[in-house]
């Protein structure tokens, strides 16, 4: 093939080759193209395929991720009114301890 090349190339060696032999390269370069513009349609379009599939894959997940960050977003604040809710029980709690303990103090006096 590198000689056939080379010969299309060099004037002098084409002058030596048949007509034949060069139909012959010139179908066989273009069955080569056939073939490789064959394959980059195929790559062409499994890639705007796989293109598509991630583009939807990706508004997916945006899509999660929304209703993940607004179910975070409830459960934070459904946990702050938790947290304040035992705070006001806890001072609730201590101030009757408190009242508890001065009184068993004073049954002691």
């Amino acid at each position: 093939d590198g000689d056939g090349l080379a010969a299309a190339i060099d004037p002098a060696k084409t002058s030596s080759m048949s007509s034949a032999d060069l139909a012959s390269m010139l179908k066989q370069a273009l069955g080569r193209i056939d073939c490789l513009e064959r394959q980059f349609e195929d790559i062409k379009t499994s890639m705007g395929r796989e293109t598509k599939a991630l583009r939807e894959n990706i508004c997916s997940l945006k899509e999660e991720n929304k209703a993940i960050q607004a179910s975070t977003g409830r459960q934070i604040e459904f946990l702050r009114h938790n947290v304040e809710s035992l705070q006001i029980k806890n001072k609730a709690l201590k101030w009757s301890l408190d009242r508890l303990a001065s009184k068993v103090q004073e049954g002691w006096e």
